[in-house]
């Protein structure tokens, strides 16, 4: 058997239109209404000119079967922005994600300015003495 082809649902938010349709992490979307669906891009492109409270039927695959949830959309939610073929929720609206940012900032500067302490005492190491005029 061969793989479908589709956008992989890596998570279902609790409550949503997807889970209330039946939805859930691990499926494989192949169609969206009438379109047929190769990533994420393409369920995005399906529901676009669609209005909140319409019902579309979604196919998917799940444990190698075929099934069709019906998805009742939902009004998009401010700040989900889409940049191409991928929607991203900016930084903003993700506060765990700022501070692990911070974070990992923060931690590369403490390894940088370490890195160079070091660097500067190999180089006192390795200088010859000043030439005495």
């Amino acid at each position: 058997m061969t793989a479908p082809t589709g956008a992989l649902v890596l998570e279902v938010e609790p409550e949503g239109p997807a889970a209330k349709g039946g939805l859930k992490a691990g499926d494989v979307v192949t169609r969206v209404g009438d379109e047929a669906v190769g990533d994420a891009g393409d369920i995005l492109d399906a529901i676009a000119s669609r209005k909140p409270g319409s019902e579309v039927p979604v196919e998917y695959v799940r444990s190698a079967e075929t099934q069709v949830a019906t998805v009742t959309l939902a009004p998009a939610r401010p700040g989900l922005l889409r940049f191409g073929r991928s929607p991203f929720q900016p930084l903003s609206a993700q506060p765990r994600m700022e501070r692990e940012l911070k974070d990992l900032q923060e931690r590369f500067q403490r390894r940088l300015e370490d890195l160079d302490a070091r660097l500067r005492q190999l180089e006192k190491r390795n200088d010859p003495p000043a030439a005495h005029l």
